[in-house]
């Protein structure tokens, strides 16, 4: 009986090509799954980045409606004094001819800067993001921030260059600064330091201020930029609120 091999010879020059394709498929698999690994963990990245992003938006939009109260209550003591001085007398049972002026004594500041943005921004990782869509509003918003930012250093600039320079000149300013820290900012109350009152002497009567039209004209900047501010206030939070959209689409795809 004659005995065979179970597998024939193999020639040394398909050993080689053997050799060679096993070698080029071992590389071939480590570069597959070297980059599917990296892919997940950019993935990974990414989506952490998109939930901090998240979380910083919807802080972000409750504080646009804090400051929208503050402003539309800002906005209506200064409309008021307005009317006043159109009147020539000050009547309003509701605050003192004081209260009012110390509602002008106030400005609110927002931040033009997101880090969880920044960071998805720095990090390369909005390449990782699915949708274009998504994509094209992560790259746009700051400019919404920027915009929002630039009108509310307006008011700021109106508290420091007109606001309390003409006070310090033309009235009791620790007066009205204690009126001011006895009830808050407009709107809401915050703020509201009793303790940060100091004493006073004569009281002071600051209804020849109506008749001031440099007061008038400050008083018509305050309105200007609160009307700017709440402009600005709706189309941010409607930035805002689409980008929330957007990510939560995102995360529920690839989470």
């Amino acid at each position: 009986m004659e005995s065979h091999r179970q597998f024939p010879r193999v020639g040394p020059f398909l050993w080689l090509f053997l050799q060679a394709t096993s070698v080029v498929a071992s590389i071939l698999l480590a570069f597959a799954i070297d980059a599917w690994w990296g892919n997940r963990t950019a993935n990974e990245q990414k989506n952490t980045l998109l939930r901090a992003l998240r979380q910083d938006l919807l802080s972000f939009s409750d504080g646009l409606e804090e400051d929208r109260i503050y402003r539309e209550a800002s906005r209506s003591s200064a409309k008021m004094l307005l009317g006043a001085i159109a009147s020539g007398h000050y009547d309003d049972a509701e605050k003192t001819l004081d209260h009012r002026l110390g509602d002008l004594t106030w400005f609110d500041t927002v931040s033009d800067r997101s880090r969880p943005l920044e960071a998805l921004i720095q990090a390369g990782a909005i390449d990782a993001v699915r949708h274009e869509q998504l994509r094209s509003a992560l790259m746009g918003y700051p400019f919404w921030l920027e915009e929002y930012h630039s009108v509310t250093n307006q008011d700021i600039a109106t508290y420091t260059e007109v606001v309390m320079p003409f006070l310090s000149r033309n009235a009791s300013l620790p007066q009205i600064s204690n009126v001011s820290y006895e009830h808050g900012r407009p709107g809401d109350g915050y703020g509201a330091d009793p303790g940060a009152m100091v004493p006073l002497g004569k009281t002071v009567d600051h209804s020849d201020l109506l008749l001031n039209r440099e007061f008038a004209g400050l008083l018509m900047r305050k309105v200007f930029n609160d009307s700017d501010v709440l402009y600005n206030i709706d189309t941010v939070k409607t930035a805002t609120l689409e980008l929330i959209r957007l990510i939560d689409l995102e995360l529920a795809e690839t989470s």
